[in-house]
């Protein structure tokens, strides 16, 4: 489990290019992958909180890019299936400044998706 973890966050490290350039498609490729390391750590062992944290923002972050450039219905449902994983990640979490950031955000996605 925690091999996919290091592996989560080697992947992590590779998305800044990627962010900086707009590319939605090497991005969502790059954040599939992270969240299939964290679905796969999950399944092996406990997570820290820190590292759910982490995986809950994948989510996050894979749905408002789902939604970035004219989305289509399947991809807004995905969005929303996404940023509902996240939200039920953080929810059970302990509660600090970033939890409730990352919170607000979900909200903002669900609304967006959903107004």
């Amino acid at each position: 489990g925690n091999a996919f973890i290091d592996f989560h966050n080697y992947l992590d490290e590779q998305l800044l290019p990627f962010q900086e350039a707009n590319q939605i498609d090497s991005i969502l490729i790059l954040q599939e992958r992270m969240i299939d390391c964290c679905e796969q750590a999950a399944s092996m062992t406990q997570l820290l909180d820190k590292q759910q944290e982490n995986c809950a923002y994948n989510y996050l972050n894979y749905a408002i890019a789902l939604l970035s450039e004219n989305p289509t219905r399947e991809a807004q449902s995905l969005a929303l299936e996404n940023v509902q994983i996240a939200q039920r990640i953080l929810e059970k979490l302990p509660s600090n400044f970033l939890i409730q950031q990352g919170l607000k955000r979900c909200e903002d996605v669900i609304k967006y998706i959903n107004p």
